[in-house]
């Protein structure tokens, strides 16, 4: 076979269980492309196929593989994709190829884009794994193979246990048990993805897959911190919530996913280890004057630039890195015995001095503008507001040092009395949810309540506090909590527990009769019933004929609603027949 539909057939550049995979030419439009054929005769592998065809087509995303067409020549399905170069994220991994952090977290941002867009088009992947990631020579990240993928609230009758489906390492608990799935089975995966790639080894391991399969029920992963013992603490935290055996407890989608990520990201942690990691500097650097016999002694007749070495001690004003470096820059120190220039003594003085005025004037300014809020209780701010107000530095610091270094406090005139050192306020950063403007937070049950139109900021000291939310909409109404953790000086990023509602909508098949329907045993009234906005939840769908009491006659539906998704459920009570589509809840509110 040489050609296909339109397309002509270069290579064979794979092989798998559904069929083979070709390199083609399109003629027409002038491009490479990937030629999916599925030639198995079973009928699970071909429906699947058939449900890649149709979920990935519908996916439009620059992290996801782009599905060109779809068609049938003679007995054979064959789905035409983007032609992929670079390699699959798998093979760098089973290399251990040198990857800085920050490429790596690059890479992981981008899985989470892909994700975050599948996901708000109601589509979990179910099958993510380092295989199924393809990293271009660009560094750009496809998401490939939804071929085991499903909508998460469709039940298509497919296998729903995904044992034979994914690599066993990969699976999450829900999927190894049968239990009912949605978006949040991808989290999972992905969390076992990122510790591998960040670790270069899996946190559930063993010999057998049944081993595998036992720890990934029931045993917590291996800290991260015993291959990596430089990992920062915000992604140890992202990993731990990722692989938690409760679906409830993890990143509630590949959005959430993605905000904490680009939350790491943003940090920008400089830090080196023997994956090029990255660890904040903390501490301002320190700026110290020799004494002034040191400075006597210097101020001697000066030695020429050809009576310098590049090894010695420090020049008149230093720079203390807060963390030791390998690459310490080198420095000049005279040799002994050389004579100096008597000219440019008073040139290597004004040097000296000017630097470290120039050095003095920008730690100022780094204090200045690194000191938080100094408020009492929780001070709410909007983005598009002015920042607060910021207390005098001479009056909440203390002096200069013992051993002569120069303290922002003593340049503005404070007292030479050491004091208690300052305890910097964190703030806790509420983003709006957007898909509605009737959400409220407080802190504290007594707290202010503050509208969620846009994001909001509560500077408080450090501590534990719980935030209480709240949604009161026209149909759809709810209140959550959460315990949150304030540390000095740094930022959390809280979003509302209260998920997006989901809209169910019953109707009868044109010109069939109508009926009563039940939802987990309450009446929502005949059909037609429209747009009726839910708690995202595993529900029971009953609808009997209008006016029986009875069950017997009654269609039966288990579903599975999913925030920002209506589901539509036609049915037919004379032929017993139930169909189920879903689409996303377009506009700002529900």
């Amino acid at each position: 076979m040489q050609q296909i539909g339109k397309y002509q057939l270069i290579e064979q550049i794979g092989v798998g269980g559904f069929g083979e995979v070709f390199k083609g030419f399109d003629p027409y439009i002038k491009r490479h492309v990937a030629i999916k054929t599925c030639s198995s005769k079973s009928e699970e592998i071909r429906s699947r196929f058939f449900q890649e065809a149709e979920i990935a087509g519908n996916l439009h995303h620059r992290n996801i593989t782009t599905v060109y067409d779809f068609g049938v020549e003679g007995d054979l399905p064959y789905l035409i994709q983007e032609y992929l170069s670079g390699e699959d994220l798998d093979a760098k991994i089973r290399r251990k190829d040198y990857l800085p952090f920050a490429e790596k977290l690059f890479y992981l941002i981008q899985i989470a884009r892909g994700l975050s867009e599948a996901h708000a088009q109601g589509v979990m992947h179910r099958d993510i794994k380092p295989a199924n990631v393809r990293i271009l020579e660009d560094g750009m990240v496809k998401i490939m193979d939804f071929g085991i993928a499903k909508l998460a609230q469709q039940q298509t009758g497919l296998t729903q246990t995904g044992m034979t489906l994914g690599t066993a390492a990969y699976l999450s608990p829900e999927q190894i048990r049968g239990d009912s799935m949605d978006v949040r089975t991808d989290i999972f995966s992905f969390g076992v993805l990122a510790y591998e790639l960040l670790a270069y080894e899996r946190p559930f391991r063993g010999e057998q897959i049944s081993a595998v399969l036992y720890q990934l029920l029931n045993n917590d992963p291996k800290p991260i911190t015993d291959c990596w013992p430089a990992a920062p603490p915000e992604v140890v935290e992202l990993l731990d919530r990722c692989l938690q055996k409760s679906p409830a407890r993890r990143f509630q989608d590949g959005a959430d996913l993605l905000r904490a990520l680009e939350g790491i990201q943003r940090k920008g942690r400089q830090r080196s280890d023997v994956y090029g990691q990255a660890k904040p500097r903390t501490e301002p650097p320190t700026v110290r004057l020799d004494s002034a016999e040191d400075m006597a002694k210097k101020s001697s007749p000066q030695r020429g630039l050809d009576d310098f070495d590049l090894t010695g001690s420090s020049p008149t004003i230093t720079e203390e890195p807060a963390l030791a470096r390998p690459d310490t820059p080198q420095r000049l120190t005279p040799r002994s015995g050389s004579r100096p220039s008597q000219s440019s003594s008073s040139l290597s003085l004004t040097l000296g001095i000017g630097a470290a005025l120039v050095v003095i004037a920008g730690l100022v300014g780094w204090w200045m503008g690194h000191r938080g809020p100094d408020t009492d209780g929780a001070q709410a701010t909007e983005v598009s507001q002015a920042e607060p107000e910021v207390e005098d530095v001479a009056s909440s610091t203390g002096g200069g040092t013992a051993d002569g270094s120069i303290t922002p406090a003593s340049l503005a005139g404070a007292s030479a009395e050491p004091e208690a050192p300052v305890v910097e306020k964190g703030r806790i950063l509420v983003p709006s949810p957007g898909w509605t403007d009737a959400m409220t937070v407080r802190v504290g049950r007594a707290g202010k309540t503050w509208p969620l139109t846009r994001r909001r900021s509560f500077s408080l000291d450090p501590g534990s506090y719980d935030l209480y939310f709240e949604l009161a909409e026209p149909g759809y109404s709810s209140q959550k909590s959460l315990r949150v953790t304030v540390e000095e000086g740094a930022d959390k990023t809280v979003s509302s527990p209260i998920s997006r509602p989901a809209a169910l909508t019953v109707l009868a098949s044109p010109g069939r009769p109508q009926g009563d329907v039940l939802l987990a045993g309450t009446s929502l009234g005949q059909t037609p019933v429209r747009r009726h906005l839910l708690e995202p939840a595993g529900y029971v769908l009953e609808i009997r004929p209008r006016g029986e009491a009875d069950a017997a006659n009654a269609l039966t539906q288990s579903l599975s609603l999913a925030g920002g998704q209506e589901t539509i459920v036609t049915f037919d009570l004379s032929s017993k027949r139930v169909r189920v589509s879903n689409k996303p809840i377009k506009g700002r509110k529900n």
